[in-house]
This record gives structure tokens, C-alpha cells and sequence, in this order.
């Protein structure tokens, strides 16, 4: 615990934006706004998890245009995220010594055994410290979930509570001194990361709201026919995997936007199939919230006899779509190209590398 000379300091609490970069429909936000407290808002590059093996420079080029959009809305109050290229430990620890944190609001994140970690060092700050955490649940992801026999219902019902929303003007965000911040902040983020990519989606919440729009209101006619074509899904798909995996809209928001337009549609066979696939996703990061160890082990014992040879040259070849096999090529030269590739494509992509690659295919060639 904090010794008596801490009892000085302001009391405040902090937001902590992980994979919820959105102000619309933020229930960590919306509480700690209802706190009466003055708020801090954080974000942190953290080197950890940017260094991870499935992470890569699109992913916190997103996340960057993401902050920038939301820096942007924050402008008009004079406000600001206070982002930081460090790890979130050193930058709490800092805080800590220039004010009295009561609370810490975030949402909770189904992430890599990194992240993991990261969350059982902060819990364990947060104890010693007096520091009460309170996250809030991300999708309809339901943590701790002994059984899935009533998730549906469950999914259902988060979908069907009112946004969490507050009006920015009215927010009480404190403003950190120039040069702690300057000290803390940490060193410029990599170009690569910064720069934009015009053959990427960008990320943001204006950008997330306008894909939905488009989606809902013109796009969506030709989903279910289009959806497992690799060309035409790219308009007639939503194209809001992104969107949702760093919480610049909240899958509350999509969900009720197609629930309304569904009502008037005379395309509902389109959205309805549409509606499902939101319900896949929860369901999916579900089973690996409950089975994480995935990350690692199989959960089908049986493949654990299946042991092949990797040959680097194959794989290689598989990741810059020099196979030999025309469709699977062209997925994943337009994947690399720009991070974009369809749920049916990315079936087959997979399947092909899971029961292909590991072989010896002296048949073929492949530059």
C-alpha cells in the first residue's frame, strides 16, 4: 500500500484504452465519467506485445490511426490520450508517484499469453497499491464462463442493453505536466508504423462508422452470393474484421445499427446471414477465452502424432504466393498486399497450408 505521503496527491482515475479505441458505446469510459473523479486516459505501445509473433506493423498502424482519430474528437475540449511507447508496468508505476489512482477502468481482452501476463502484473500492481480494477466485458465474451449451454441467450441480452455513451464535452480528463510527460513517454514510434499505408483500410471510428453505413444501407445486397468469391467480397463483404478486433465500434453498435435496418430490408436474407457471422465471432474468441492453451497445444490430442517435417522453402513460398496454385496465390499476394482476404479464402488458404505444406512437393514449382 501507498505510505501516508501519498495522501497529498490527487485522487484520480485512469482509463486505459487496450483494444477499445472508440469514445461511442465505452462502458469503462461511461463509468469512470459517472466516478465524479478527475480522469487520466492512457495508451501504451507497448514493446512486449509489439514484438510478439503474431504481431506485425499493420496491426499498430491501425492502432496509431486509430489513436489519431480519436486525438482528433478530443482536440475540440482541449484534451488528449496520453499515448506511450513503453510498458504499461513503468507507466503505471510513474503515475502512481504523482497522483493517488482510485481506480483503473478498461475492458477486458481476450489476448496472447503475453497479454496475459501483462494483466496479472497490473491485478498484482493494483493490489498492492489499493488500486481497484474494473474491467468490463468486450463483445459478448463472457470470462470465467463454466459452460456455454446458455451463451446464446447470454450474447443476446449484451447486445440488447443500451450504449454506454457520454457526451465528450462533459468529461473531466486532467492534463499530465509537460515535462513528466516528455520524460515518460517513451521514443518516437518506427516509421513504418506512423506512415500511412493507402492500400490498407485506416483505422478509426469515423472510419469503422462509414464502412457499417456503407455496408448496411448499400453493399449488403449481394452478400450471401459473393461472400466466398475472392474478388467480389471485397465490396460485398463488410469489411469490419479490423474495426471490431481494435474496438473502434462496438459489436453492441453493429449489431442493433443491422437490427434496424433489417426491419425495413428487402434484402433480410442478406443481413440475417450477416447477424449470424457477429454471433461467430463472439462464439469463436469464446472457445479460445475457455481453451486458451490452444496457443500452444492441440486441442485434438490425435494431432499431436501428426509430426512432419517443416521445409522453410515451402512455407516461405505458401506466405508470398509463389505455390504454383493460382487462387491460393492470388489470396495471398493480395493479403500481403493489403491485409485484406475473406472468410472462405482464408478457410481454404489455411487448409491448404495445414495439409500441403508440411508434404514434400517435388512435382511442383513454385517461382
Amino acid at each position: 500500500m501507498n505510505g501516508g505521503e501519498n495522501n497529498h496527491r490527487e485522487k484520480i482515475n485512469l482509463v486505459w484504452f487496450k483494444r477499445d479505441l472508440r469514445f461511442t458505446d465505452h462502458e469503462a469510459l461511461q463509468t469512470a465519467h459517472k466516478s465524479g473523479l478527475p480522469i487520466l486516459l492512457i495508451y501504451c505501445f507497448e514493446p512486449s506485445i509489439m514484438s510478439s509473433p503474431d504481431s506485425d506493423v499493420r496491426h499498430w498502424r491501425f492502432v496509431y490511426q486509430s489513436l489519431t482519430d480519436m486525438q482528433n474528437k478530443l482536440k475540440s475540449i482541449h484534451n488528449e490520450i496520453y499515448i506511450f511507447h513503453k510498458e504499461v508496468e513503468i507507466i503505471l508505476k510513474a503515475i502512481q508517484t504523482q497522483y493517488q489512482i482510485q481506480h483503473i477502468f478498461s475492458h477486458q481482452e481476450t489476448g496472447n499469453k503475453t497479454t496475459f501476463d501483462r494483466d496479472k502484473w497490473v491485478q498484482n500492481f493494483c493490489n498492492n497499491e489499493g488500486i481497484i480494477w474494473k474491467q468490463y466485458q468486450q463483445f459478448g465474451v463472457i470470462r470465467g464462463l463454466k459452460s456455454r449451454k446458455n451463451w446464446e441467450q447470454s450474447w443476446e441480452n449484451k447486445m440488447c442493453e443500451f450504449p454506454k455513451f457520454v457526451e465528450e464535452e462533459h468529461w473531466n480528463i486532467i492534463k499530465l505536466a509537460d515535462d513528466f510527460y516528455g520524460d515518460l513517454k517513451g521514443g518516437d514510434l518506427p516509421i513504418e508504423i506512423t506512415t500511412q499505408n493507402k492500400n490498407f483500410q485506416p483505422g478509426g471510428e469515423t472510419f469503422a462508422w462509414r464502412y457499417l453505413e456503407s455496408f448496411i444501407k448499400e453493399r449488403h445486397i449481394n452478400y450471401s452470393s459473393h461472400i466466398s468469391k475472392p474478388a467480389l467480397s471485397r465490396k460485398s463483404c463488410s469489411r469490419l474484421s479490423p474495426y471490431l478486433a481494435y474496438g473502434n465500434i462496438s459489436m453492441r453498435m453493429v449489431y442493433r445499427y443491422t437490427r434496424q435496418h433489417y426491419k425495413v430490408s428487402n434484402h433480410k436474407r442478406d443481413l440475417a446471414n450477416f447477424i449470424s457471422r457477429l454471433h461467430w465471432h463472439c462464439h469463436f474468441i469464446q472457445k479460445f477465452e475457455n481453451e486458451c492453451r490452444m496457443e500452444f497445444e492441440n486441442i485434438n490430442k490425435g494431432f499431436d502424432e501428426l509430426i512432419k517435417p517443416k521445409n522453410l522453402v515451402y512455407i516461405k513460398a505458401w506466405e508470398q504466393g509463389n505455390t504454383g496454385f493460382p487462387l491460393v496465390d492470388a489470396c495471398m499476394r493480395c493479403l500481403v498486399a493489403t491485409g485484406y482476404i475473406n472468410f472462405r479464402m482464408r478457410a481454404m488458404v489455411v487448409s491448404f497450408f495445414t495439409f500441403n505444406l508440411w508434404q514434400n512437393w517435388q512435382e511442383l514449382n513454385f517461382f
